[in-house]
């Protein structure tokens, strides 16, 4: 859901060196993934989670532990 992904990706492959791993937070969910092949990590927060609604008909329950 990144705007400019492709271009994020080409400005992080185009300098000498690359990134070891991007690592950003905090979000109330953690969450890693690859962006242009850079291993990507979001922190999770001390807070608890937030509901992760994917169906308005139904609110499931929130079991994510807090993070730090």
């Amino acid at each position: 859901m990144c705007r400019s992904a492709d271009a994020l990706g080409d400005l992080l492959s185009s300098g000498i060196r690359r990134p070891i791993a991007i690592c950003s937070g905090h979000v109330h969910r953690p969450m890693s993934s690859l962006i242009a092949g850079i291993p990507a990590y979001i922190c999770g927060s001390i807070c608890p989670a937030n509901p992760l609604l994917l169906d308005p008909t139904r609110e499931p329950p929130v079991t994510d532990p807090p993070a730090l």
